[in-house]
């Protein structure tokens, strides 16, 4: 995911840092107390990136947030009703058949509510002659009939509809059985149909962003950039130096910035021999163990 590739990244950049430092570093207990200048070698901070082929894959990274206080206007679904998704489909609840304690003050509040249990009254069809005749001796008691079910691609007009987070304590509804359901108000749904603004990058985008805004932020140091290596997929030989490590003074940022930006999705990842080339390459040796 994206946020444990930036922790690899920034760990990474912090390992190879702290091994770069001179090997001897004194410092007196007074110092903690003072700002004192010392003479110091500048740290060398090789960035290592995700540049596989899974840094393809594009995610949200931004959306704007839904404000209970305004009331979006455009769409189809009204303040009257509660609704809650099946399938593809929303079905609705008019919120004058809900005998539902706190659905109001939740949706009022977020706009829609964790998985929630209600259940309604569902009266029993009439069939027969009933169905025909409902003024029939015997058919005037039929439509009391029904039981308590689950929303089921049900439209609900007329109530009642209880909820089990109200500690109903009917013996006629067994509350293991109802199916849970998100509920939304028609004010959020509003809202996620026809305001919702969400942007959408590649995960290597990404990095490269918060790489290239390191750069700008950091100050007294030399940076480089090492990758996976595409032109050595199947020799096992892991990164490649693409930017040596350098001070950030003259051109050496914007030199890091366009190495960083000339990055594809395009290799495997090898990460083990990626780490142990840039320990070769902080002991001055080639990155890679040559093979024939």
């Amino acid at each position: 995911m994206i946020k444990t590739n930036f922790l690899v990244g920034y760990c990474l950049a912090g390992i190879l840092a702290l091994l770069s430092l001179p090997g001897n570093v004194l410092a007196d207990d007074t110092e903690i107390f003072f700002n004192i200048e010392k003479d110091v070698s500048a740290p060398n901070i090789l960035f290592i990136l995700d540049n596989s082929g899974s840094m393809r894959e594009t995610v949200e990274v931004k959306a704007l947030d839904y404000d209970p206080a305004k009331t979006y206007h455009d769409g189809s679904y009204t303040k009257n009703d509660v609704y809650y998704k099946q399938g593809n489909r929303y079905y609705r609840i008019r919120q004058s058949a809900l005998e539902c304690s706190d659905i109001e003050s939740k949706l009022n509040a977020l706009g829609k509510t964790a998985p929630y249990r209600m259940a309604f009254w569902k009266e029993a069809s009439q069939s027969g002659i009933c169905s025909i005749f409902p003024w029939f001796p015997g058919c005037d008691n039929t439509s009391q009939d029904g039981n308590w079910a689950s929303l089921n691609r049900d439209h609900v007009t007329t109530g009642p509809v209880v909820c089990e987070a109200d500690n109903q304590k009917d013996p006629d509804i067994t509350w293991e059985g109802i199916t849970p359901h998100v509920f939304y108000s028609g004010n959020y749904l509003n809202w996620l149909e026809n305001y919702r603004e969400v942007t959408w990058m590649k995960r290597l985008d990404i990095v490269k962003q918060v790489a290239k805004n390191l750069a700008d932020g950091l100050e007294n140091v030399n940076i480089g950039l090492m990758a996976f290596d595409k032109n050595a997929r199947d020799k096992g030989e892991g990164g490649v130096v693409l930017d040596p490590v350098s001070p950030l003074s003259g051109s050496g940022r914007e030199n890091f910035k366009a190495a960083v930006d000339k990055l594809g999705h395009d290799t495997n990842t090898p990460l083990a021999e990626t780490l142990f080339g840039a320990m070769r390459y902080f002991g001055g040796k080639e990155p890679f163990l040559r093979r024939l």
